[in-house]
C-alpha cells in the first residue's frame, strides 16, 4: 500500500503529464503557453466578445483531447481544467491577462486562493496608485502595481493636465454599461442613477 506521500507524488506526476499533453495539443509547442503571444492565439480563436465582457479562459484535458474553455465564472478551475487567462472586449480592443499558468500544484493551488480572497489588489506594501486632482479637475495618478493572483500589472503615472485621458462607464438601463471615451476632465456635474443618462 502507498504512503500517503506516495499517493501525493504519484499524483503530481500525473497532473504534470496532463498538463505537458495539454500544452502540447493546445499550442503544438507546448514552451509556448503562458506566453501573451500564444494566449493572443487562443483568444482569436474563440471569436470575438460583446463590448466590456469580460470572459475567462480555461484549458481543459477533455480525456486526451484537450480543448480551450470560455467561461463566465472565474470558478471554474479543476485538475484538468486551468485557467489560462481573461480576455475583454473594449470597442474592439481587447484587452488579455495572462495568469502565467505554473505547473506545481502548490503554487497552482496558492494562486487560486489568492484570486478568490482578494481579486485584483493594489500592492499595498509597495504604495502608489494614489488618485489626485490638478487644474480643472484634471485627474492625477501615481505609479503602482496591481496583483491578480501571481501576476503582476505594473501601471504608470497619469496626469490628465498636460496628456492622456481616461474613459467614464455608467449604468445602462435595464443592464450592461455605457461609456464616454477620451475624457480629461473629471465630471463633477452629473452622476449616474441607473437609467442610461447621467443627470444633474
Amino acid at each position: 500500500m502507498q504512503s500517503n506521500n506516495e499517493e501525493k507524488q504519484s499524483q503530481k506526476k500525473e497532473k504534470l503529464k496532463i498538463l505537458d499533453e495539454i500544452k502540447a495539443k493546445v499550442t503544438g509547442n507546448k514552451d509556448k503557453l503562458g506566453t501573451d503571444g500564444a494566449l493572443f492565439e487562443l483568444f482569436t480563436l474563440i471569436g470575438s466578445l460583446g463590448d466590456i465582457i469580460g470572459r475567462e479562459f480555461y484549458v481543459e484535458y477533455n480525456g486526451g483531447s484537450p480543448q480551450v474553455i470560455v467561461s463566465s465564472s472565474e470558478f471554474d478551475e479543476a485538475p484538468d481544467k486551468i485557467k489560462i487567462g481573461v480576455a475583454s472586449n473594449e470597442d474592439g480592443t481587447m484587452h488579455l491577462f495572462n495568469l502565467g499558468v505554473r505547473l506545481d500544484e502548490s503554487i497552482g493551488q496558492a494562486g487560486r486562493f489568492i484570486r478568490r480572497v482578494f481579486g485584483v489588489s493594489r500592492d499595498a506594501r509597495r504604495g502608489g496608485l494614489i488618485f489626485g486632482e490638478t487644474g480643472t479637475r484634471n485627474v492625477t495618478l501615481t505609479t503602482g502595481t496591481l496583483w491578480w493572483g501571481r501576476t503582476e500589472y505594473p501601471i504608470t503615472a497619469v496626469d490628465t493636465s498636460s496628456s492622456g485621458t481616461f474613459n467614464i462607464y455608467y449604468r445602462d438601463s435595464p443592464s450592461g454599461f455605457l461609456k464616454t471615451a477620451n475624457q480629461s476632465q473629471w465630471d463633477n456635474l452629473n452622476y449616474d442613477d441607473g437609467t442610461g443618462t447621467l443627470n444633474t
